[in-house]
């Protein structure tokens, strides 16, 4: 070996180690590069549901108690200009590598559908989070009230609980969720029907048998296989089976009012991806599903008005009932369809029920429409007034 090959040798590790220390510290200043070029992928956090952090307040306070520490990393995570582009490479691997979801939000199938857990919803499918006997005697009370004071005005009553997707589809979640045990909707119509006169109706009986009628060659479901809700075709299933419960009630005022026949509807797929939590993982153009609108052609009814939290449509056929209906987010693909069943109805979403619209409504039925998965806060879901307020209090 000559004496100049030691000394090449050093001279090339020494540039090599140059180079790394420069590449790995330009990798360091890429967020903050692209950051000072294009600001905050604001669009990009959105499509995940919610709205970026701000940068904090500097103040002498949350410097010394560390709060303003947390809300700059909070910031920062959210600013660094190659976010966007990581996650949506990291959820790649994640999705289509390891085949399970890169997010603790969601439950991928083996078939690639997507289940949330949020509000606990597979611990509750499993049968691990029971309802105490109390939680069951709040439920109660909290729904004969609302019937009570319904009835004493003369109102019909519906109680829809949306089943969660799980509920439908339990043959899809991965065989690793195993159930021990009821879950918290189980427990509820088991302790309503022991213990009070107030029906209660279980959709998902009617909603597993519209399984049935699934094409999968076409993507038609009954629930979207990347979102958390009904399809239009099980929105639609579920309307026609909330009429077919009223009409009975309704009866000797609306004699043969009941669900409108199959060939009211039209039925054509639309190119959107409905709803989906593709985008949440920034995979929205590789995760799609196949949408599938039902619409009554030509329609009965149309807005006529669309106050904050609330649409009111309305029917020529004075014949009809009126309803109000309270919902979260079940009741989206909901009031298209059920409202053509009526002659005015009044779709309330959960920050606008009240008392006071239902009263001056003075509707032939209120309709209750919420998820299972919030079961637990069905009493907040359409508030009684205070106790304080006896005019208004169930009994007055």
């Amino acid at each position: 070996m000559s004496v100049s090959e030691p000394w090449t040798s050093g001279i090339l590790a020494a540039t090599l180690d140059r180079l790394t220390s420069l590449v790995f510290l330009a990798l360091l200043a890429l967020p903050g590069i692209t950051l000072a070029l294009k600001g905050t992928d604001v669009e990009g956090i959105r499509e995940e549901g919610r709205t970026p952090a701000p940068f904090p307040d500097v103040d002498d306070t949350a410097v010394l108690d560390g709060s303003f520490s947390g809300a700059f990393e909070d910031w920062f995570a959210d600013a660094q200009g190659t976010r966007i582009t990581l996650l949506r490479w990291r959820n790649r691997l994640w999705w289509f590598g390891l085949r399970h979801s890169p997010t603790p939000d969601m439950v991928r199938s083996e078939e690639g559908w997507i289940f949330t857990t949020k509000r606990t919803s597979i611990p509750v499918f499993r049968g691990l989070r029971p309802l105490t006997l109390r939680q069951l005697e709040t439920l109660r009370n909290y729904i004969e009230r609302r019937a009570q004071w319904l009835a004493l005005r003369d109102i019909e009553m519906l109680l829809v609980i949306a089943p969660n997707k799980q509920s439908i589809y339990p043959e899809r979640i991965p065989e690793r969720y195993t159930q021990h045990g009821p879950t918290q909707l189980d427990q509820l119509l088991e302790h309503m029907a022991a213990t009070s006169d107030v029906p209660l109706h279980d959709f998902r009986t009617v909603l597993r048998a519209e399984t049935a009628h699934d094409r999968p060659e076409a993507g038609d479901y009954t629930y979207h296989p990347l979102g958390t809700h009904w399809t239009d075709r099980g929105a639609r299933v579920a309307a026609a089976t909330m009429i077919d419960i009223l009409a009975r009630g309704l009866a000797p005022d609306f004699p043969g009012w009941g669900p409108l026949p199959d060939d009211a509807f039209r039925v054509e797929p639309r190119d959107t991806p409905g709803d989906s939590s593709a985008n949440r993982l920034h995979l929205s153009d590789l995760l799609t599903q196949s949408v599938y609108e039902h619409f009554v052609h030509p329609p009965r009814a149309r807005m006529v008005d669309k106050p904050a939290h609330t649409r009111i449509l309305r029917t020529q056929d004075e014949t009809l009932p009126d309803a109000v209906v309270m919902h979260d987010s079940f009741g989206l693909a909901l009031w298209p369809i059920l409202s053509q069943s009526f002659h005015e109805s009044i779709f309330l979403s959960v920050r606008g029920a009240n008392d006071d619209t239902v009263e001056a409504a003075d509707p032939d039925v209120v309709v209750m429409i919420i998820v299972e998965r919030n079961l637990l806060g069905l009493p907040d879901f359409w508030p009684f007034p205070p106790r304080g307020d006896d005019a208004r209090r169930p009994g007055n």
